[in-house]
């Protein structure tokens, strides 16, 4: 599973058998482990930042299983990421909404 942050060009993830058939993911996604290869197209400009998650390392962080996102890209809604002044503000952006996440899931277990 993996947390795609992008500061670049909008994405173009095409259907695998048709590519004009596709989805555009303009700021930022997670996609669910996969089980079929994927065909990005990419536009002009890429800058991403991604975070890889081990099978079942996105629950302690989102509170959702592997499953649900098996095979499907969802796009994000991360304004603040993009909007972030330089790469440095942008981790500690990361590394926040990750530990919030975090801590979410530990209040909610106990």
């Amino acid at each position: 599973m993996e947390l795609i942050l992008n500061r670049g060009d909008p994405q173009k993830l095409c259907a695998r058998d048709n590519r004009a058939k596709h989805t555009i993911f303009r700021q930022s996604w997670i996609s669910g482990e996969r089980t079929t290869p994927i065909v990005i197209d990419e536009i002009v400009y890429v800058h991403l930042v991604g975070v890889r998650l081990r099978a079942g390392g996105a629950w302690p962080f989102l509170g959702i299983s592997l499953r649900e996102l098996t095979d499907q890209v969802v796009e994000l809604d991360c304004e603040a990421f993009c909007e972030a002044r330089d790469d440095d503000s942008r981790f500690d952006l990361l590394d926040r909404g990750l530990v919030a996440g975090l801590l979410r899931k530990r209040a909610w277990r106990f």
